[in-house]
Order: C-alpha cells, then structure tokens, then sequence
C-alpha cells in the first residue's frame, strides 16, 4: 500500500494508481475498523470521485515525461467540469455543514465541546495536553462557538454558486 501511495503521490502512471490507492485504502479500512472513523469514509469517497477525474494532467510525472517526450506539449489548463467536480464540493459541503449540525447538542451551545476533546486523552495531542489545564473557560467556550461557526461559513463557501472562484479559494 505503501509503493501505490508514494506512486499515486508522485502521479506515475496516476490512472493506475488512482485505483490501485483506492483499493488499497477500501482494503485497510477493512483490515483496522476499530480505528475507523467518519474521517475514513470521506477520504475513501474524495479518493473514489478523483478516479473520474484526470488528476495526472499537471504537477504530475506523467505530465512531466509527456512534456519531455514533446517539445510541442501545452499544459492543458482548462477547468474540469463533470460530474465527479460536483460530487467532490458537494461532498466537502455537506461535511462541513452536518459537522456544524452535530455539535448542537448541549456541548455545542454551552461551548464547552472543545473542553472535553481536549480531555479526551486517546485524541488530543501533545500541544493539547500540555495547554488544557491552563486555558480558561471562556477561551474554550469561544473556541468551541468559533469552530462552529468557521463550519457555517465553510460550507455556505463551498455551496455557494455566487463567485465561486472566489468563494473556493
């Protein structure tokens, strides 16, 4: 898995190896489940959709050696437009939009959803224990409702069709 992710990284032979990461990827969510969670599933989905599209066109090795093989090569620059592009910003949308959803329960409203991330000692890392105890509850409370709220504003970026160059970027 580690020989597709490193090709698929460089873009060698990127079609191939779009599928091959696919399924090497399909093949340790299923191996791990316990360590499975809803980031897998977006990732494994972002990685199915991308198959679709021609992502060795450019900053790729394959672009690289086509241009070596043809002086007369033009990167091709155009936007891509199908299917998959929608489905992807579709996708990134609506994940940011359920994940603001879901965190209006009464840690969400009261702020204090970063507090107990924060303690939750088989997620948070180093930097995370090291300033918890000493970062005060309002602190919190303002992380909390400011994640939120960058979740809102994500998505209505992302979902949006006014300035969507603008938007995306």
């Amino acid at each position: 898995c580690l020989g597709v992710f490193v090709c698929f990284t460089l873009g060698w032979r990127t079609r191939l190896f779009q599928v091959l990461a696919l399924i090497c990827l399909i093949s340790l969510h299923g191996r791990v489940t316990m360590l499975e969670n809803g980031g897998d599933i977006a990732l494994s989905n972002l990685l199915f959709w991308s198959t679709f599209l021609p992502l060795g066109r450019r900053f790729s090795l394959d672009a690289k050696i086509a241009a070596e093989a043809n002086p007369n090569f033009v990167h091709d620059t155009r936007p891509i437009t199908s299917l998959a592009v929608l489905a992807i910003i579709l996708q990134f949308g609506v994940l940011y939009l359920f994940n603001a959803f879901n965190k209006y329960g009464v840690e969400g409203l009261d702020g204090s959803a970063v507090h107990y991330v924060m303690h939750q000692d088989r997620i948070a890392t180093a930097l995370a224990v090291a300033v918890r105890e000493h970062l005060p509850i309002a602190g919190l409370q303002a992380m909390t409702w400011m994640a939120i709220a960058t979740e809102y504003i994500l998505a209505a970026l992302i979902l949006t069709p006014f300035l969507r160059r603008y938007a995306h970027r």
